[in-house]
């Protein structure tokens, strides 16, 4: 994504991507791993960076985003990690001691090296790459086009709901100051 780069690595007859392309692809590939990081998604289905799991994972994105947006091909691999290792450890609370980090880190650097030498194939395959249902946390996918279909619909209906604090069995939840669920005794009696 260097525009002073004309190399066509291995595709000397694809078609260049323009910059917007090129960036395009990029974002949706970095969404694309963080959405398959299984460390990163116990941390936000579980809330346990707190309430606001889910914001601090777009943070995550963003910054990630943004560090490539500004220093490009000057991102060092060890930077990414460091801040990777940090941001799962203080603000999601999970010591990542399962090589998952350096995982991420490495297809991230790639799909970045990748695109900015013109040849995105790598990253369409990595985005075509079938994975099982549920694996992927829907805070990193694009938001749903006008045309999603029904069962897109109530999908989003239901997390809504979640997201609004109701257990499936219509109870509210209840967190104390510091974010903790309350779980409270049921009432009624045993028959």
């Amino acid at each position: 994504m260097d525009p002073n780069n004309n190399n066509n690595s291995n595709n000397d007859n694809a078609v260049s991507l323009s910059k917007d392309e090129q960036w395009k692809l990029f974002v949706e590939g970095v969404r694309c791993v963080l959405s398959r990081w299984t460390a990163l998604n116990l941390a936000i289905d579980n809330f346990w960076g707190g309430r606001n799991s889910r914001e601090k994972a777009e943070d995550v994105l963003e910054t990630i985003l943004n560090t490539f947006h500004e220093k490009g091909s000057k991102v060092k691999q060890e930077q990414l990690e460091d801040y990777l290792y940090e941001v799962i450890e203080k603000e999601f609370h999970v010591m990542a001691e399962d090589g998952s980090v350096e995982e991420v880190t490495r297809l991230i650097m790639n799909i970045f090296h990748r695109i900015s030498v013109n040849d995105p194939e790598f990253v369409r395959s990595f985005l075509n790459t079938k994975v099982p249902k549920g694996s992927e946390n829907s805070v990193f996918q694009k938001p749903p086009d006008e045309s999603s279909s029904d069962e897109d619909d109530s999908m989003d209906s239901d997390t809504m709901d979640m997201e609004e604090g109701e257990h499936v069995s219509g109870r509210a939840k209840v967190y104390d100051e510091e974010g903790w669920e309350v779980v409270t005794k049921k009432t009624g009696k045993k028959k």
